[in-house]
């Protein structure tokens, strides 16, 4: 293609090298041009076209001058001049479609409409060629116009792609390409819908709660609604399967029952910063709050419930058989993110299965950088604990889970 208007109008040459076209107005000319490519246009519409607030002497001359100089630079069609002229004073420039970026980006949006896989291709190729406002650096009302229709079909090729990337189960890549558009425009509440969408199909129930309470905001702040069906519809589906993970399940205690909500707010110890173990009672409701924000399974059961002396101890490096109370210190990959640290013991891969249980938070490393916790190993219910610590950034957003590397245990007293 010869000519880019998806952005800043540009030109390249017949082996796509850009050319420079140094003079604004020779720019604006070419782009009135191509805003009806293939079209007879008076001088008299090129001229309030390029100056629309006031003319100056010889108009007419001055755009025959400009059109000279551009006919030196901008490709031949079939080997002859591109911009055509005829008896009074009128102009056309000649280009198929293929030649412009933005024929060629309709086309492949049009074209994207069969199975999905090939429809991403389609879809991305399409976006690519977008730089930033169309026709610049021409203005005025039918520029706004086309650059309106343009930017309609923008959306709308990211929605079919996002479509696209999910009915390919890449709902990651979904994230990615959704996330930064809301922020480019948060009031579209369609974005908001599709981001959380690919959030539940990724199985990321946290971040949908999280996300859902930033449109709520949003939409209240900027235009006083409250979000629509569909993005309550996933919220409420969040809800209930951070409720179903929030179930303790198969974990023995004394009065044959499972943990409730009145287990949960049972403190556990906190280790201090001079190797003295104190207990601090903690501020449980915002803590709960907080955890139910991020989706996280936080239940501290009754002590007195569980009673077993030793238990595997399950890290990325091995297994171990620890006795009585446990100091674990954690090295994270980037301290200078870090917030706050919060340690889990996760049973799930442990003999019988079980839910994740809270140990406590960490606000603070120690001089070398790590953070630490200490819990007695009696407060395991089936005699195994695969360790899990949870560290949450300055933005509570990005949390590093065992799965990801993103942390090593450095050493374990016992």
């Amino acid at each position: 293609m010869y000519f880019r208007v998806l952005g800043p109008v540009e030109l390249n040459g017949e082996g796509g090298e850009r050319v420079e076209i140094p003079a604004l107005m020779q720019r604006r000319l070419l782009t009135a041009l191509l805003l009806r490519a293939n079209t007879w246009v008076s001088a008299d519409y090129l001229v309030e076209t390029l100056w629309p607030e006031r003319s100056p002497r010889s108009t007419a001359n001055n755009v025959r001058t400009y059109i000279h100089h551009l006919r030196t630079v901008v490709p031949r069609y079939e080997g002859l001049t591109r911009i055509e002229s005829r008896r009074g004073g009128d102009y056309r420039l000649r280009l198929d479609r293929h030649e412009c970026d933005a024929t060629v980006f309709e086309d492949r949006v049009s074209d994207a409409n069969g199975a999905p896989a090939a429809a991403v291709d389609q879809l991305t190729a399409a976006l690519e060629l977008w730089r930033g406002n169309p026709y610049e650096p021409l203005a005025g009302a039918e520029v706004e116009a086309e650059a309106e229709r343009l930017r309609a079909m923008l959306w709308h090729a990211r929605y079919s792609l996002a479509e696209a990337l999910l009915a390919t189960n890449r709902a990651d890549d979904a994230i990615t390409l959704l996330r930064p558009l809301t922020a480019e425009d948060p009031l579209r509440e369609r974005t908001w819908e599709y981001l959380l969408r690919a959030l539940a199909e990724d199985g990321r129930w946290a971040e949908v709660l999280v996300t859902f309470q930033r449109v709520r905001e949003v939409l209240a702040e900027e235009l006083g609604i409250e979000p629509g069906p569909e993005l309550r519809h996933l919220h409420q589906l969040a809800l209930h399967a951070n409720e179903e993970r929030r179930k303790p399940r198969g974990v023995p205690v004394a009065s044959g029952r499972e943990p409730d909500q009145a287990d949960a707010l049972v403190a556990p110890p906190r280790a201090g910063r001079t190797g003295i173990h104190r207990t601090r009672r903690r501020r449980w409701p915002a803590l709960l709050a907080s955890a139910a924000a991020l989706a996280a399974t936080v239940y501290v059961v009754d002590p007195l419930h569980l009673s077993t002396p030793e238990l595997t101890f399950l890290t990325p490096n091995s297994g171990q058989v620890l006795h009585g109370t446990v100091t674990l210190r954690v090295d994270v990959s980037n301290p200078a993110r870090v917030e706050q640290v919060d340690f889990h013991w996760l049973t799930s891969r442990c003999p019988g299965g079980g839910p994740k249980f809270y140990i406590g938070r960490d606000e603070t490393p120690n001089a070398d950088g790590e953070y630490e916790i200490t819990f007695d190993t009696r407060r395991a219910s089936n005699g195994c604990v695969d360790f899990g610590a949870v560290a949450l950034d300055r933005d509570d957003e990005h949390i590093l889970y065992p799965e990801g590397g993103k942390y090593v245990v450095t050493t374990i007293d016992n």
